[in-house]
This record gives C-alpha cells, sequence and structure tokens, in this order.
C-alpha cells in the first residue's frame, strides 16, 4: 500500500492540480447544499397550490366506494400533474440559469488554478457563455438531460395522486384524510405525502445538478485549451467507499483527452475530474532554451505523470486541523477526532445528520 504521507507536499504540476481539485470539491458540494435549500424554500408555495386545485375534487367524492368517483380520481390526477408540470417547468429554467452560473465560476476557477501552478504563463482561451449553456442542456446525466428528469415527476405524481386516492377510498378514510395522503402532514413535516417525495427527487436533481454544472464548467474550459491537456483523472470525493459505480470509473483512469469521465455518474454522485497536463517534451517546448536551473525546475513541474491515487480519507486526514474542522463542523469534527472516518458520515452519496448519525453509534459526546 502507498504511502499516503508522500502527498503532503505535492511537488508536479500534476499533483498540485489533484491536491487543489479535491479541497475544491469539498466546497462544491456546499454549493450543491446550498441549490437544495434554494429549492426546498419553493416547495411550501407548490403545496398550498396542489391542496388548493385538488381539495374540491376531494370534497366531491362519494368515500362510501370507488366506482362512482372514477371519473373525479381522473380529474384530480390529472389536475395535480398539470399543476406539477407547471411548476417543474419553472423550477427547470431557473435551476438551469443557476447552473450556468456555476458552471461559469468553475470554468474562470479553473483557469485561475491553472495560471498559478504552470511554471510559465499562457494565455488560456475562456469558453462563451452559450457553450457553457448547450453543455449544461444537452449533457447527460445517468442517462437522461436534466430537462427529461423534470419532465418525470408530473407523470409520477399524477400516477400518484390516482392510486392513493383510491387506496384512501377503498380503506373508507375520511377526506382529511385523504388529502393528507397527498399533502402530507405537519408532523412529519409534510415529506410523507406525495409532493414530500415529488420534492425529494426533484431536491436531488437540483443538489446533483450543481455538481454537474461545475464539471460542465470544467470540461468546457479544458475543451478550449485541450492542446496542454494529456488526459483527465476521476477524483472520488465524500462517497468514494460506498458508491460502486465511482469506484469502477476511477479505476479506469486516466481517460483520454476526448473523452472526460461522465461525472456527475449518477444522482447525488458528488465526484469531479481533474485534467492531467503534458510534460514540456510533448508540448515541443525546447527545455535547452531555458537557464539550468529553471530548466530543472519546469521539468519536475511538468512531468506529465498521473498522480498517484490518494483516497479522500487519505487526503483528508493529511490537512490541517483548522480545515478539517471547518469542513465538518464541531459535532462531526469531535466525532472524527474519536475515531470516526469521512465516511462514516455519508450514506449513499447523502450527508447524514447529527441525529442520524447517533442512532448509528457514532460517539458526538
Amino acid at each position: 500500500m502507498k504511502d499516503p504521507r508522500k502527498f503532503l507536499k505535492p511537488s508536479t504540476v500534476n499533483e498540485i492540480l489533484q491536491d487543489r481539485a479535491i479541497r475544491h470539491a469539498v466546497y462544491l458540494v456546499r454549493v450543491a447544499g446550498g441549490e437544495a435549500k434554494w429549492f426546498r424554500d419553493q416547495l411550501p408555495g407548490f403545496r398550498r397550490r396542489i391542496t388548493e386545485e385538488l381539495a374540491p375534487f376531494i370534497a366531491r367524492m362519494d368515500i362510501s366506494g370507488v366506482v362512482n368517483n372514477q371519473l373525479l380520481f381522473e380529474e384530480a390526477s390529472q389536475k395535480a400533474a398539470r399543476v406539477s408540470q407547471e411548476f417543474f417547468e419553472d423550477i427547470y429554467q431557473k435551476q438551469k440559469e443557476r447552473a450556468v452560473e456555476i458552471a461559469v465560476a468553475e470554468s474562470g476557477f479553473e483557469a485561475r488554478v491553472l495560471d498559478d501552478t504552470l511554471p510559465i504563463r499562457t494565455n488560456f482561451k475562456h469558453p462563451s457563455n452559450i457553450l457553457i449553456e448547450a453543455m449544461i442542456t444537452s449533457n447527460p446525466l445517468d442517462g437522461k438531460t436534466m430537462n427529461e428528469w423534470f419532465k418525470d415527476i408530473p407523470q409520477t405524481v399524477q400516477t400518484q395522486v390516482n392510486r392513493e386516492i383510491t387506496e384512501g377510498v377503498l380503506n373508507g378514510e375520511s377526506q382529511n384524510k385523504i388529502m393528507r395522503r397527498v399533502r402530507g402532514t405537519r408532523e412529519a413535516g409534510f415529506k410523507d405525502g406525495i409532493i414530500g417525495r415529488a420534492g425529494r427527487t426533484a431536491e436531488n436533481l437540483v443538489r446533483t445538478g450543481a455538481m454537474k454544472a461545475s464539471n460542465v464548467g470544467r470540461e468546457a474550459f479544458f475543451q478550449e485549451n485541450s492542446e496542454v491537456i494529456k488526459n483527465y483523472s476521476w477524483v472520488l470525493t465524500l462517497d468514494s467507499r460506498t458508491c460502486t459505480i465511482c469506484v469502477q470509473g476511477a479505476s479506469d483512469n486516466p481517460y483520454p483527452v476526448g473523452s472526460p469521465p461522465q461525472v456527475p455518474a449518477h444522482i447525488l454522485c458528488r465526484c469531479i475530474f481533474v485534467a492531467i497536463t503534458k510534460s514540456w517534451e510533448e508540448l515541443g517546448i525546447d527545455l535547452d532554451e531555458m537557464e539550468p536551473g529553471t530548466r530543472t525546475a519546469v521539468v519536475n513541474g511538468m512531468r506529465g505523470e498521473v498522480p498517484d491515487t490518494v483516497t479522500y480519507q487519505d487526503w483528508f486526514e493529511m490537512q490541517n486541523t483548522e480545515f478539517q474542522a471547518d469542513i465538518l463542523g464541531p459535532s462531526r469534527f469531535n466525532a472524527y477526532e474519536k475515531g470516526s472516518k469521512i465516511t462514516d458520515f455519508v450514506d449513499n452519496g447523502k450527508i447524514l445528520s447529527i441525529e442520524e448519525l447517533k442512532l448509528r453509534g457514532l460517539d458526538f459526546s
């Protein structure tokens, strides 16, 4: 097993780029969390509108039997689908605009990182916002575009509304209880109804969309400056030990320059990719024209080699305590100090709450 301590002081350009990428990915997770919060703030309005639209249908239903209510069931579910379609079309458009902003910022970030890291100055080309938006719109996420994912939600809502209302009537439930099947209950934070389930699906899309946007911005910048790129490396982050899809993807490193890793690889994936720069020899630059001291530094810096694989756990253990505490927060950092691993705080791409972690036996005392 390689000693991860050798990574403490990255010396080559590609080692530095990998180190910066892992550190930056931690903050991208926070950006994704902020996007998820933005979406959650929109959800109460959707819940109110669905409630207002469906309440008259449910009030007209005969709870003594199903047969006489078939038409109302169908009308109610179609109405729910129309309201959902309007809501999620608006969310998709706003999410796309926000994703473009993230991607543009990421493109600029990559330019600054490379400019700071390369031993000599390079005039980088910057991708246009039009190109970035086109990539945001067309690049698939787990086999579908973001627009296709959002379009699926209203159909699911329609099916679930029909099923839940029918089941409620079959069980002889009151109209209020049937409405709660749709709206959810206040005690559960409205997460237990159809709207809550649709909201979780959309929130996961928005969260993953932020990570997707960051990778699109990175990919667009590298496309514009492919002459300095040799290949790409898939970088695992917080859920590297729980997601076999991503572990397999990273095992295929390095990726050819024309085919960067398709990350996020799945919903709630947090992986990113980093460019591996060419060596000076591969760039066709004559090092003999440089001063001996400069020539040695340049050769050492631009070897064009893929850095050794370092897990997020190994990398995190090498950071100073201030950085660790900032990333984890006081409670998780306390648990980490008592022996918990970074990957203990994550399950299937989701950061677990303190309450969930306590149920798993983690020590926060």
